[in-house]
């Protein structure tokens, strides 16, 4: 009885092979011998799981299309999938944005590199090549950002020293892993600034004093601290009133200039409700 071939699983796939396809349809006898042909490469050897499927690994290959063919080693009898297989380039990863992240914080990861337009992102400790998905995953799906795509992440837990973020193609099976590891920094906290009020124009630079304000991993350009002037962290309840760069200058210690505000009082802090501050519009004077 000859082999017949109902369905391919992935059909597309990168040109650097390896990608593990799954035939489905009916093996016949023989099992022992399944193989498969992508286009004139073959018999590539096939591993046996069922009377109804089987898997082939795909060689290597250039971008394009090619026939895919199913079939038992010795006979030259192949059958050919309803369905070719492409080969895509795979993705190429340069650079991530920001390349450090708050303990216990979700962040939006924006990862720069080639053919990223499809692709979505997953989070693999230590550059782990097993990508989480389904409820467990780390990393939502992927929106285009210019050259790039941005990443949705909930929490990073605090157990996880580095983090590796990948790539991982849905479309194609392949991933990328980035070549500099997210450093986790611990969430900064504040237990005082200098001065406590300012003038409303803004201009004011502000010495805010707490803990875990830098990371030894993570260097001020590219640590995620900011001031944030309001009553409420700015992703998840919309409230903040301005939010600022601060530069750490040690984990004690960060600077920030107070932007633009109405008088009154806001609160200053990592998630904006740490300590409050007295504002006086058209003031530059310190008011308490």
């Amino acid at each position: 009885e000859a082999i017949t071939v109902q369905s391919i699983e992935p059909s597309t796939m990168t040109s650097e092979g390896g990608a593990l396809v799954i035939v489905r349809g009916s093996l016949g006898v023989g099992h022992a011998n399944v193989a498969c042909r992508v286009g004139t490469i073959g018999p590539l050897t096939g591993v046996y799981v069922s009377s109804a499927e089987f898997h082939c690994l795909t060689p290597a290959k250039r971008p394009g299309v090619a026939d895919f063919f199913a079939g038992l080693r010795g006979n030259v009898l192949w059958a050919l999938s309803r369905v070719p297989v492409i080969y895509v380039q795979p993705p190429r990863v340069s650079t991530v944005m920001p390349l450090a992240v708050l303990v216990g914080h979700s962040a939006a990861i924006d990862v720069f590199g080639l053919w990223l337009s499809s692709a979505a992102c997953t989070r693999g400790k230590g550059g782990a090549a097993a990508a989480l998905t389904g409820a467990g995953s780390e990393m939502a799906g992927a929106v285009a950002v210019g050259a790039g795509i941005r990443c949705s992440s909930t929490a990073f837990p605090g157990a996880t020293a580095f983090v590796a973020v990948r790539v991982l193609d849905a479309a194609h099976g392949d991933s990328a892993v980035m070549p500099t590891p997210l450093v986790r920094i611990a969430a900064p906290r504040v237990s005082g600034v200098i001065p406590r009020g300012g003038g409303g124009d803004g201009g004011t630079v502000i010495h805010v004093f707490g803990a875990d304000l830098a990371s030894e991993d993570a260097s001020a350009a590219s640590s995620p601290l900011r001031c944030v002037f309001g009553a409420g962290i700015p992703e998840r309840a919309g409230s903040a009133a301005a939010v600022a760069y601060a530069y750490a200058v040690s984990s004690a210690l960060a600077r920030c200039e107070a932007p633009a505000l109405m008088g009154g009082v806001v609160n200053l802090g990592p998630g904006g409700g740490d300590v409050p501050l007295s504002l006086a519009v058209g003031s530059s004077a310190v008011t308490g």
